[in-house]
């Protein structure tokens, strides 16, 4: 029986917007928020940042999906200094390093790294010192605290270091006065209570095994892959490779011969086939619900695509992956919409899983009904071996013996 989804939004992140001296929006800065007011520091400066980019790359909400801008987010040293590679296009994000970074050699040579990926930086909290002037050579913006600067000195301080190649911000601007003050001094962006306060995003969270599953769905959905390709993918994650010939060679495949690799299992089966094992063994690991619960999704796949063999409307393999895929809210507790919203798959798919449509998705309404009449009452149902109810209990048992076979 399908359970009711909390579609409530959370608080995902807080934004503040970045204008230029001509009052253009430029830029939004990305602060780290909780649901229950725990502070980044709190929470850890390295987990707060991943949850930033998580939720700003897979965040469902009107304000995620609609800017255009590109963000500052704040990097602590930690994640600076690993061997991090980001999944984010390096002219969507500025990373921002904290004020009190020690600029040493490992420091310049992590900037240096992550700016030949084609990545900018910013240096928060500037406050002129000189330990700063070799990273000054290879950032591209720094931000002066307004409230932190309100002396008489700030001009002479400035003047040491104006010429340097790099876009100056003023940030923590409050009042009018200190806005005019940095925009005489040449400053060209700024940020702050005066110009405008944070905003707090709120939306669905992609939460981050549904996003690996959904990478592993990404990487394998798109038309033109190949079997190498494909077995290169699987390659690269060793429980979906020992998992899927342990399946292959399953009594619920009944093959003649032993299958040891996965070039074999492609040629014997079908690459489609095969795709959608790897995209339901996927979606069971990186899933934390109960096991009765990937048995019910797995059971509605398996139904879909019995009952699309029966017919010359569509194929086996795209039924199988619209009863798969229509369980996502089952197994990771977010919005099908949401999860889908990250792949590459075909309209005729999307539009069978979120709205019903098109032949797959009468097959998929039809299935679903049936489930929950035999959840609900099996013995009121008489079994017809050719339609609805005959597909389920074919799908009920081959179910039965893929479980068995992974769960040795």
């Amino acid at each position: 029986m399908e359970v009711a989804l909390n579609k409530q939004n959370e608080i995902l992140l807080a934004s503040q917007p970045i204008y230029s001296k001509h009052k253009r929006l430029f830029a939004y800065e990305l602060f780290f928020r909780h649901a229950e007011n725990i502070s980044a520091a709190e929470y850890g400066e390295e987990m707060a940042t991943t949850d930033v980019l998580v939720n700003m790359c897979t965040g469902l909400s009107d304000h995620l999906d609609n800017n255009h801008r590109p963000v500052f987010v704040n990097f602590p040293a930690d994640i600076l200094y690993s061997d991090v590679s980001l999944p984010i296009a390096p002219e969507n994000i500025i990373i921002e390093l904290p004020a009190g970074l020690q600029v040493d050699k490992q420091t310049l040579d992590a900037v240096q790294k992550f700016k030949s990926e084609g990545f900018r930086f910013s240096l928060d909290s500037y406050n002129f010192a000189p330990c700063y002037d070799s990273l000054l050579e290879v950032i591209d913006y720094v931000k002066v605290d307004a409230l932190a600067e309100q002396n008489e000195n700030t001009q002479e301080k400035f003047n040491r270091v104006a010429k340097r190649s790099v876009v100056w911000v003023a940030e923590r601007v409050e009042t009018e006065a200190q806005y005019q003050k940095f925009l005489d001094l040449g400053f060209a962006l700024f940020q702050g209570y005066f110009i405008a306060e944070p905003l707090q995003i709120e939306g669905q969270s992609l939460k981050q095994k549904a996003k690996i599953c959904a990478n592993t769905l990404e990487s394998i959905s798109h038309a033109d892959i190949d079997i190498d390709k494909l077995c290169q993918i699987v390659a690269q994650n060793p429980y979906l490779a020992t998992q899927l010939l342990k399946i292959i060679n399953s009594p619920a495949c009944a093959l003649q011969r032993t299958i040891s690799s996965l070039k074999e299992a492609i040629i014997y089966l079908g690459l489609g086939t095969v795709k959608n094992w790897i995209i339901m063994l996927s979606m069971l690991h990186d899933s934390s619900a109960k096991e009765g619960t990937g048995r019910v999704v797995l059971t509605r796949a398996k139904a879909c695509e019995e009952y699309a063999s029966t017919t010359v409307f569509t194929t086996p393999e795209k039924a199988f992956l619209v009863g798969l895929l229509s369980g996502v809210n089952l197994l990771f507790g977010i919005d099908n919409e949401l999860f889908l919203k990250h792949s590459s798959l075909h309209e005729e798919i999307t539009s069978a899983v979120l709205l019903r449509k098109g032949f797959l998705g009468q097959v998929l309404d039809e299935i679903i009904r049936t489930e929950h009449a035999i959840m609900q009452n099996p013995s009121s149902l008489k079994r017809d071996d050719d339609g609805f109810i005959g597909s389920f209990y074919l799908a009920t048992n081959w179910v039965e013996k893929a479980l068995n076979s992974i769960s040795d």
